[in-house]
């Protein structure tokens, strides 16, 4: 009977104990695919597009969470704590497929998203910065109780353990600027042109990333050497870059850096790129159509992606003289074959045109592709028959520019007005005052029989005198 009472305790409290079990489980107590937890990237600018896959997925059965398994096909080599490596994470990051989730948000509260219990690699994409990838979990502090699912959050400014070390998103502002040392220029004359940018951070989750600079040119011509710095050292062809293009006979180049990753460490200062060269202004280049150079970035901004920063154009422009000054005789004719110098006051350099009779008969004095600033403008040789014109001319050439470096308006003033046309007269040397014509040689005529008799009578006196 003492037996049969122990045996019933027993059993009444295994009762208990799967009475208790059961209402737990009704209660939702114990893990399951229903249960969600937040994940959070913060430190991500604004407007990117944060993207996360699950990579590390739990097990449950009726009584709950019994363990975790890697999602198909990634492969993470710890199955005990499901922390990869660098090199697992960079082949998982190139693999991502399936649903993604979507984190919303903003630079100040992070990126988010409602998930359910697992380990998950964040890839980041935005238009001005590079990130790593980004691994954040959602897990259970204790198995036994659903409550547990905790929040994961993780700064892509900060740092998180790997297997083999310490990796960070570490967000590298990614821009290209181009800069030239004159917005115009006169014809032949030599430009200096300046690239600059910065290579990422590219982690060990980047293999191979590319970092690449493209230039063309228009209306202009290389005239020297390119010269490549990194960090405020020259860099080394063929080491530290490999380029092509870029000689007087091509109208651009490509400079592709090489193992950009080595740069991961290494100050903003430390991964500055300056590529600089000179370029010869064409007769090409007018006013409506200038020298224009557009630098281009190619850059890895996933680990399996790359995309293209925005185009940095430059301007150089050239100017004319066209519409300001005609040539014109005594009567408002047009007169051609009249030669006229213009001489930059600052550079010396000289230009030098013949007046023609264009279509609508004019004869206009023209110079182009002048570079801005003050010239003076004269008359040199006088179509024949015709006296010249001695005058000088102030011509000053004043262009407004807008913020991207396009022309906006240009002023020509001569001799301190603006936009007026000048007509520049010859005349007759037939038509020129004189003291009358055949007179004036019936006087030198006559001046010189006088001349001729007097020296007569001079001589004739002087022998009667020796007698």
């Amino acid at each position: 009977m003492k037996k049969m009472r122990k045996i019933f305790a027993v059993l009444l409290t295994l009762a208990m104990v799967l009475a208790m079990s059961m209402t737990a489980f009704a209660d939702g107590n114990a893990p399951s695919d229903a249960d969600t937890a937040t994940i959070t990237v913060t430190g991500i600018e604004d407007g990117a597009t944060v993207k996360a896959y699950r990579i590390v997925e739990p097990q449950y059965n009726g009584n709950g969470l019994y363990g975790y398994k890697v999602v198909a096909p990634y492969s993470i080599a710890d199955t005990t704590n499901f922390v990869p490596t660098f090199a697992e994470i960079t082949t998982i990051a190139k693999q991502v497929s399936g649903k993604a989730i979507d984190l919303t948000g903003n630079e100040t509260n992070g990126y988010s998203a409602t998930v359910g219990a697992g380990e998950y690699i964040v890839i980041i994409e935005s238009t001005n910065y590079t990130y790593n990838p980004v691994v954040v979990s959602a897990a259970y502090a204790n198995a036994n109780n659903k409550a547990t699912l905790a929040n994961g959050t993780i700064s892509a400014t900060g740092s998180w353990t790997l297997k083999d070390g310490k990796a960070a998103a570490k967000s590298s502002k990614v821009e290209i600027n181009k800069t030239v040392s004159q917005p115009d220029a006169a014809v032949g004359d030599k430009v200096d042109y300046t690239i600059t940018g910065t290579i990422p951070s590219y982690g060990a989750q980047f293999e191979n990333p590319v970092y690449k600079i493209t230039d063309t040119i228009t209306n202009a011509k290389y005239a020297s050497d390119i010269t490549v710095t990194i960090g405020g050292k020259a860099a080394v062809a063929d080491t530290d870059y490999s380029i092509t293009g870029g000689t007087a006979s091509e109208k651009g180049f490509e400079i592709t850096f090489t193992n950009v990753g080595k740069y991961y460490d290494k100050s903003e200062s430390d991964r500055a790129v300056v590529v600089t060269y000179k370029a010869e202004i064409l007769a090409s280049a007018i006013s409506t159509d200038p020298a224009t150079n557009t630098a281009k970035l190619t850059y890895s901004n996933k680990p399996n992606e790359t995309k293209d920063a925005t185009e940095k154009k430059t301007y150089t422009y050239t100017f004319e003289l066209d519409d300001e000054f005609t040539k014109v005789d005594e009567n408002g004719d047009a007169l051609d074959n009249c030669t006229f110098t213009l001489t930059n006051t600052v550079t010396k350099k000289v230009y030098t045109c013949t007046t023609e009779k264009d279509k609508n008969g004019k004869a206009k004095i023209h110079f182009e592709g002048l570079d801005a600033g003050t010239y003076e403008l004269v008359e040199t040789v006088a179509k024949e028959g015709y006296s010249i014109n001695n005058t000088k001319y102030t011509v000053e050439i004043i262009p407004s520019y807008k913020d991207d470096g396009r022309l906006d308006n240009t002023t020509i003033k001569i001799n301190g007005v603006a936009n007026t046309n000048v007509e520049v007269q010859n005349t007759k040397l037939s038509s020129l005052p004189s003291t009358g014509g055949i007179g004036t040689t019936i006087f030198t005529i006559a001046g010189c029989l006088i001349m001729v008799t007097a020296a007569g009578l001079f001589f004739a006196s002087r022998k009667k005198a020796n007698k």
